[in-house]
């Protein structure tokens, strides 16, 4: 895939970037004491809900508190996604990291459980050769990952996404990728008319990958038919797309075909933000308005938790 802009550095990385805010040692010493009474961190959220984690890190870490809070509206009207530099959760343990990562999400929202079977919240995107799901998600392989929006198989997908790295390829790969949302719809509308506009606010269906099916099987597929283009939200994955137009049973108009075809284009033309996430690094990503992707990756233990936010 050719990229016409690869932004590192410059403007509009300062239009995202809002320092460093670290996740004080008072802070994971309470959270410590929380998981020591509970078996796993999402038993702790179960237990003790947003308001306690939340209040903990007001008073313990109230400055990456009310840094995250006050910038909500750089994901909500501005530019869609910003980043926390060196919050020091790439520096306790694994569970501590992701319970520290339900608790700074809930700030923005509801953190949910990643799939129908588990209720992993803090869910870990790594490499596993060993799943054993049918269709594996990009969370669990090392290859590229196209450009996307999560949950778009979901009758609501979530509003926010949180990306909290604790360890980052060591040969500099798996780089995240970005692409607003907006900026497809008004090139879109630009080169082919508002014609194609209305075609993709009609249903197409999504295929769920096996990981997210209530079984984990392929037997009996399960697919949901939703808008691409919706009121302020944009949902797309074109795997899961595909997956379900190769069904007999799927049908979609010609047009609408057509329609998918001219935003893939665009999309392939679109201007691409490339951030390299460091260790401490946490992105929060607006997924009604952003498409997201990644480069391949090596490095085995790479590591990242991903919480949704309603």
């Amino acid at each position: 895939m050719t990229y016409s802009k690869n932004t590192t550095k410059g403007p509009e990385v300062q239009a995202f970037e809002i320092g460093e805010h670290e996740i004080t040692l008072e802070t994971f010493e309470h959270f410590e004491q929380i998981l020591y009474k509970t078996n796993t961190p999402d038993e702790a959220y179960a237990k003790y809900g947003t308001k306690v984690l939340t209040d903990i890190l007001q008073k313990s870490s109230p400055n990456l508190t009310e840094t995250v809070i006050s910038n909500k509206n750089k994901l909500d009207t501005e530019c869609g996604l910003i980043v926390i530099k060196e919050t020091g959760i790439d520096k306790v343990s694994k569970e501590l990291a992701q319970l520290g990562s339900i608790a700074v999400s809930s700030l923005l929202g509801s953190p949910t459980p990643t799939t129908p079977r588990s209720p992993v919240i803090a869910w870990p995107i790594t490499y596993k050769p060993e799943s054993r799901s049918s269709h594996k998600t990009f969370s669990e392989t090392n290859s590229e990952a196209s450009f996307h929006t999560d949950s778009q198989y979901l009758d609501h997908p979530e509003k926010y996404f949180g990306l909290f790295c604790i360890k980052p390829d060591k040969f500099g790969d798996g780089i995240s990728q970005v692409v607003d949302g907006n900026s497809i719809i008004h090139n879109l509308s630009k080169s082919h008319g508002k014609s194609v506009i209305d075609e993709l606010r009609k249903k197409y269906p999504f295929k769920l990958p096996s990981i997210f099916t209530k079984d984990d099987q392929e037997l009996e597929p399960e697919v949901i038919w939703a808008p691409i283009l919706s009121n302020n939200q944009i949902r797309y994955r074109n795997d899961t797309l595909m997956g379900a137009l190769a069904l007999e049973s799927i049908t979609v108009p010609d047009t609408q075909l057509q329609a998918l075809q001219s935003f893939e284009e665009v999309l392939q033309k679109s201007d691409v933000i490339n951030y390299s996430l460091e260790a401490g690094d946490v992105m929060f990503v607006n997924n009604h308005r952003m498409l997201h992707g990644r480069t391949a990756f090596q490095d085995v233990n790479r590591l990242l938790y991903r919480v949704r936010m309603d």
